[in-house]
This record gives C-alpha cells, sequence and structure tokens, in this order.
C-alpha cells in the first residue's frame, strides 16, 4: 500500500508540473507535431543519475521515468494517458491505477520537462531577455552534433547556465554551474528528440496482464491538493 501512495504522489507532483507547462509558448509550438517523443538524461554531481523517457502522438502520451537502485537503472514510476482516462502504471505489482478524464491527474501527461527545459531556442531566449546577459562561447559537439554554446547568466543571483544549441535551433545539453541557486553541477541531456514519427498504437495502451483499479470517482479537483484538468493548447 506504501507502494501505491508513494506512486500517486508522484503523479499528483507532476500533474502540478503539467499545469504551468501548458503556459508555455515553446510547448504549444512542440505541441503542433503530429507526435513527439525523446529522453532526457539528468546527471547532478554526487546523486544517482535522472532519466525521462516521453510519447505522445493523437492526444495519447506515456511517460517512463528512470532511476538508479545500488547501480543499476530502475523504472522508478510510469504514466499513461489514453485519451478518455489517465493512469498510473505499477510494473512490479502489474497494477494500472485510473483516473477519470475530469480528474486533476488528467493534467499530468503533458510533456511536463519543457516546464524548464525549452528545447526551442528561439522561445528560451525570449524569456531570458529581461534580468539576464547572454555571452557566445563557442562551440563543441554534444553527442555527434555540432553546438554554439551560450552562457546565461542571472544579473541579480549571478547564477550562471551553459546552452549547447543544434543547427536545428534546438537546445540540445542543459548544464546549470554551481551558484547562489545550484549547489552542484547538473547536466540535462536532451537525446533522441523526434518529430512526426509513427508510434505503435500499443505504446498507449494499459499493458496486458495488468490489473486495473479505478479511481475515477477519488474527489481531486480544486481545495484537495490539485488543479483541474488543462487541455492541451
Amino acid at each position: 500500500m506504501k507502494k501505491k501512495v508513494m506512486t500517486i504522489g508522484l503523479g499528483m507532483l507532476f500533474g502540478l508540473a503539467a499545469t504551468a507547462l501548458a503556459q508555455t509558448e515553446a510547448a504549444k509550438k512542440l505541441l503542433k507535431h503530429s507526435s513527439i517523443s525523446y529522453r532526457l538524461e539528468i546527471a547532478t554531481e554526487g546523486e544517482p543519475a535522472m532519466a525521462f523517457d516521453y510519447q505522445e502522438q493523437g492526444g495519447k502520451s506515456r511517460l517512463k521515468v528512470e532511476g538508479e537502485e545500488a547501480g543499476k537503472k530502475k523504472t522508478t514510476a510510469e504514466m499513461l494517458q489514453t485519451g478518455d482516462a489517465s493512469y498510473l502504471l505499477n510494473s512490479e505489482e502489474k497494477i494500472a491505477i485510473k483516473f477519470s478524464k475530469e480528474s486533476g491527474m488528467a493534467g499530468m501527461m503533458f510533456p511536463f520537462m519543457w516546464m524548464v527545459v525549452e528545447p526551442d531556442w528561439l522561445s528560451y531566449q525570449a524569456a531570458h531577455q529581461q534580468g539576464y546577459s547572454i555571452k557566445d562561447k563557442g562551440s563543441e559537439t554534444v553527442r555527434g552534433q555540432s553546438c554554439k554554446v551560450k552562457e546565461i547568466s542571472n544579473l541579480q543571483t549571478k547564477d550562471k547556465v551553459l546552452i549547447y544549441i543544434s543547427g536545428d535551433s534546438m537546445i540540445r545539453r542543459w548544464v546549470i554551474l554551481p551558484g547562489q541557486s545550484q549547489q552542484k553541477k547538473a547536466t540535462m541531456d536532451l537525446i533522441n528528440l523526434e518529430f512526426d514519427k509513427k508510434i505503435a498504437e500499443s505504446t498507449f495502451q494499459v499493458p496486458a496482464g495488468f490489473q486495473v483499479q479505478d479511481m475515477s470517482n477519488m474527489p481531486m479537483g480544486p481545495g484537495m491538493g490539485m488543479p483541474p484538468a488543462q487541455k492541451q493548447p
């Protein structure tokens, strides 16, 4: 039962993140594609690595969160939106916890990473015109791609981020340098980013053999710690 509660709590966190994400212009631009898929890998000094695998097509989405346990990679959370409902998947117990389309959980399957990671450089640059300085730092190769490097500095806190931009104006790497807000260096790599690729319909279905636990009637609206469900822009 403890595992289930933790899984639900994680889903709520992602739902809150998704609400803010839906307002970004970069997200609106990217969601015009017929499909989106990517992997985001995050490495922070002295901490276990994390990764997010995301796929979206035709209003349906799937997100897998990967972490490390005892030096081995492990799926720590997996979420699915089928269009009419949202599910939290527990692969160990083969349980799919179902939430209705109308519940606050329905908004969690936006590609929430765009909230903190806007991969479109022009959108990112436009959002950092006031209170920031942008400097050219040459070029480097990131995972086989030639990238221009920009240093973004917060003029108030003096925090700095290195941005690596490929030829298609997509940000491929963020390096958050230690500063006032960030104590440890963190590197985020956006890899396997693909648009308009045909994704198998089975990707967005509850896996065979999973027991569905329907929590559609569970109150999760305003006043219960969750925002109302958001529609994709």
